[in-house]
């Protein structure tokens, strides 16, 4: 009982010290102090430096979870909703916070990104949802053919980018505003798109 005690108060630690890190950093910026980290969060210094030895190690902890949790969030749209295009609509509006987190991280870690496995994996089993949940909307007829799940996943980046000057208010209402701009544009029957799909720039 002890041990799950500990396990169970260690996560907890865990989700409350990435809870602090993303409201904080999403708001200031990535130059506010491990400790006031650690305040928010209701943990000991300590506490946070054990589970997270520098910013680097916070940053990429930010990104996993993120990752991860709104790939679930996306997971519980494609099982629930009636179609592929209600379910991308879905995921990408549920997962807002979660993909700003990631917009705002991914600049820090882009060099970590093809020798961290655990953050690789969880990046490929984000995009192969999303992949999935194209491909279906568009044999389904909802969505334009000439995109390709690259542009998507290129665009999201884009839209979810922090930008500075911007009032808090406004920048918060700024993405799902945005996402229905370009859902407007991936519907089947728009304009013909200059270029070729990006299917991914990646190897």
């Amino acid at each position: 009982m002890g041990n799950l005690t500990m396990r169970a108060d260690a996560r907890r630690n865990r989700d409350q010290i990435l809870a602090a890190a993303r409201r904080i950093y999403l708001a200031e910026g990535f130059t506010v102090p491990m400790e006031e980290i650690a305040r928010a969060a209701g943990v000991g210094v300590g506490t946070l430096y054990r589970r997270f030895p520098d910013r680097d190690a916070l940053l990429r902890g930010l990104a996993v979870d993120a990752i991860q949790r709104v790939t679930a969030l996306g997971e519980a749209a494609w099982k629930e909703e009636p179609d592929a295009w209600s379910a991308l609509r879905r995921f990408v509006h549920e997962g807002g916070e979660l993909n700003r987190v990631v917009a705002a991280v991914r600049p820090h870690l882009i060099d970590a990104v093809p020798e961290d496995e655990e953050l690789f994996r969880a990046g490929v089993a984000w995009f192969e949802l999303l992949s999935r949940m194209i491909v279906a909307a568009q044999e389904a007829g909802d969505m334009r053919a000439d995109v390709a799940p690259g542009d998507v996943l290129l665009m999201l980046n884009l839209l979810h980018r922090p930008l500075p000057g911007l009032p808090g208010d406004l920048a918060a209402g700024l993405p799902d505003r945005f996402l229905d701009v370009m859902f407007d544009g991936l519907r089947a029957g728009g304009t013909p798109l200059s270029g070729e799909p990006i299917e991914r720039w990646w190897t």
